[in-house]
């Protein structure tokens, strides 16, 4: 089967971060941070040990890569358990949405407390999912290019992620790092504003949580406007917007052409979008709150379309584990 086209190694896909930040910043490469790309020949950067434990990664078909999802659990990689957790996260949503839907489509297959408890619950549990998530994508964004060398299809060596609690893992980088390699990065900017985003739809998710609000209160609808709907679309706007310029700025040679053969694209467009339809389901519920079924379809496709990108990004991650 003919290899399908994946994001480099180093780059870390996942719906909050600023991948590849390194290689789109002028300050950087003028920083004593700048990551250099050296062909083993030119490899006195690493020590001996370091050279011997050089491996090749290449390009890999799609069944290994989904072999790979199913069989390979590198659980001190933060990329893959931010992955990870966003798959479930949005499985989570998916449930949700659907406690929501059936009993308004198919009224026979309702449950008691099916939407007063069992809905909320799923959302509450995917939106603390999905910032989990986000937290470990932006620690995995600080230890991009600080770990082990490997050796790329070109000649090039590079490093790998630092992993979790290594001698090579940072929880903050340095603060001259920060100022002169973050800080001015456009990617790190849009990573920063779906980090917002993603605050913004826990306030939303805990705010729904069952037992916060009370139902009977004359105000229930008003709190329910403030702390759920309106974080909710502020929270989907700011991580649609993010999203869409991490995929073009990183994702894309030239913002304004698609890279819809890139796998690590797909999945970078797809979790950009999928926030669009949460801020139409709460705009919906605000603007016309009799339109149930609307709202409630608008939040599945949401829903879906993380998951999507999710599972693309899981498989990109395995780039970085080679047969």
């Amino acid at each position: 089967m003919e290899a399908m086209d994946v994001a480099p190694a180093y780059r870390l896909p996942t719906g909050t971060d600023w991948e590849d930040f390194s290689f789109n910043s002028k300050a950087h490469k003028t920083s004593e941070y700048e990551l250099r790309s050296t062909s083993v020949q030119d490899s006195s950067r690493f020590s001996q040990y370091e050279v011997e434990a050089v491996v090749v990664r290449q390009r890999y078909s799609l069944l290994s890569g989904l072999r790979r999802m199913v069989t390979v659990f590198p659980l001190r990689d933060a990329a893959w358990l931010s992955v990870v957790i966003f798959t479930f996260a949005s499985s989570a949503l998916i449930v949700a949405s659907f406690f929501h839907l059936l009993p308004l489509v198919t009224p026979r297959t309702t449950f008691p407390e099916e939407v007063t408890i069992g809905a909320p619950v799923a959302i509450f549990v995917g939106g603390m999912s999905f910032l989990v998530g986000g937290t470990l994508a932006t620690l995995a964004s600080f230890n991009i290019e600080r770990g082990r060398p490997y050796l790329t299809e070109g000649g090039k060596v590079r490093r790998e992620r630092a992993r979790i609690f290594s001698p090579e893992w940072v929880w903050f980088p340095p603060w001259t790092e920060m100022r002169s390699v973050f800080i001015p990065n456009p990617a790190f900017q849009a990573g920063m504003l779906s980090t917002l985003g993603g605050y913004a739809l826990a306030i939303s998710a805990i705010a729904g949580f069952p037992g916060l609000l009370d139902a009977r209160a004359a105000d229930y609808p008003d709190k329910v406007r403030g702390l759920v709907l309106i974080p909710l679309i502020v929270g989907g706007s700011l991580l649609t917007v993010g999203g869409m310029v991490l995929t073009a700025a990183v994702q894309q040679e030239r913002w304004y052409r698609p890279a819809p053969l890139s796998a690590a694209w797909q999945g970078s467009f797809w979790f950009a979008m999928a926030p669009a339809w949460l801020v139409a389901s709460g705009a919906v519920s605000i603007a016309a709150p009799e339109e149930l079924v609307l709202s409630s379809a608008f939040m599945l496709v949401a829903s879906v379309l993380f998951w999507v990108g999710a599972v693309l990004q899981w498989f990109v991650v395995m780039e970085d584990y080679p047969d």
